[in-house]
């Protein structure tokens, strides 16, 4: 018999890295799991989140099974609505993310705790936010408590949730994290048609992808650009992102540093079928985030099925994914000096780059794919419910 999982999931028209597991996760367990999937109708306190909430959807995957996304982030009744649901279930499954949902999933958790008792499984996609503030821990602590089983993507997630939250480390899973393969479906240009399109023929193509925040470093990278231009003249560029942070200042930051040939933002968040052609356009990528919070990469993730040539910082779980000089460069992001040899290194050295592409597309097809995280799961769900 197909153990019974009730998931409350992020979900479209919402976008970014977690919706887009979520999504992948849950049609990758459809055969093997009997699931009830609850989403959100309103999902963030719209003068909390910094991002721009979408009110349609532009997603290219959806879920595949019945999704009921009727969950508002101020409404108790829709909460409780949605404990209705988990209750039937064998095992309930959440995402943690951001303290901004305590009080839905505590909610929650609570009933569960007093009433249901069912088996609660948690995936940390985040343990504490990136951009933190004095009560996380404290909000953090209370969901952490209701848990039974937690899920993180890296062996350095897992030290963190004993060595910071006690947790015991037979209940926690580390579960690679799956591809983002999806993306390259829409591949249909050529490099030199696209940057002929960015007119950006003859030139040397830097890529910075994803959310533009204040933990992804991009002011690091845009410091090295000087340093970067020095070894060669023919560099630019390329930023893609929705802006969580004023673009004012990194306008500021470009004229300060005499740049303002050498770079283009594009802000605003990439859809899905537009995303190959920054990436395919791109000779080298990089990502040169600071904050140990980053528990794994969808940007990176992302790169990789591309087979683009990446560096990125040795923060979270990607110094356990990505081997240095083997299917990416490693640096340390907040380092200005080091990102620029370690660019102008990558940028030069043709055969480096093709040592790397290849390897990247080699170990997300090894390392993460969907029918396995899927099969994890699925084993996780079975332990749980057998107290193993």
């Amino acid at each position: 018999m197909k153990p019974k999982v009730c998931m409350l999931v992020h979900n479209p028209p919402f976008q970014g890295g977690v919706v887009q597991f979520c999504v992948l996760l849950v049609n990758s367990l459809k055969s093997s799991v009997d699931l009830n999937v609850v989403g959100f109708k309103k999902l963030y306190p719209p003068l909390l989140y910094k991002g721009k909430l979408p009110k349609q959807n532009n997603s290219t995957i959806n879920f595949e099974v019945p999704a009921y996304n009727f969950v508002t982030w101020y409404s108790p009744f829709s909460w409780i609505k949605a404990y209705n649901h988990m209750k039937k279930a064998d095992v309930i499954h959440l995402h943690w993310i951001s303290p901004l949902l305590t009080p839905l999933q505590y909610t929650i958790l609570k009933l569960n705790k007093l009433f249901a008792k069912k088996k609660v499984v948690l995936t940390c996609h985040n343990i504490q936010p990136h951009e933190s503030t004095i009560f996380d821990k404290v909000f953090t602590k209370a969901i952490f408590s209701k848990v039974d089983h937690f899920v993180v993507h890296a062996e350095e997630n897992k030290k963190r949730l004993v060595n910071e939250f006690g947790i015991n480390d037979k209940n926690i899973s580390v579960i690679h994290h799956g591809d983002f393969s999806f993306f390259t479906k829409f591949r249909k240009e050529t490099k030199q048609e696209l940057k002929k399109e960015f007119n950006l023929e003859n030139k040397k193509v830097i890529l910075f992808f994803g959310y533009i925040r204040k933990y992804k470093g991009l002011r690091f990278l845009i410091k090295a650009m000087p340093k970067i231009i020095e070894k060669n003249k023919d560099v630019f560029l390329v930023v893609a992102g929705e802006m969580w942070e004023g673009l004012n200042e990194y306008n500021a930051l470009i004229k300060a540093n005499n740049i303002e040939n050498y770079i283009k933002i594009y802000p605003y968040y990439v859809n899905d079928k537009e995303v190959h052609r920054f990436f395919d356009m791109a000779d080298i990528v990089v990502l040169p985030y600071y904050n140990t919070e980053q528990t794994i990469s969808g940007p990176l993730l992302v790169s990789l099925a591309f087979g683009k040539p990446t560096i990125v910082s040795k923060v979270g779980g990607i110094k356990e994914m990505i081997k240095d000089n083997y299917n990416g460069i490693l640096v340390e992001g907040s380092n200005i000096s080091q990102l620029a040899d370690k660019t102008n290194m990558l940028l030069n050295d043709k055969k480096l780059q093709e040592k790397l592409s290849r390897n990247a597309v080699e170990t997300v097809k090894r390392d993460n794919k969907w029918e396995d995280v899927a099969r994890f799961y699925f084993n996780l769900y079975e332990s749980v419910l057998n107290n193993k």
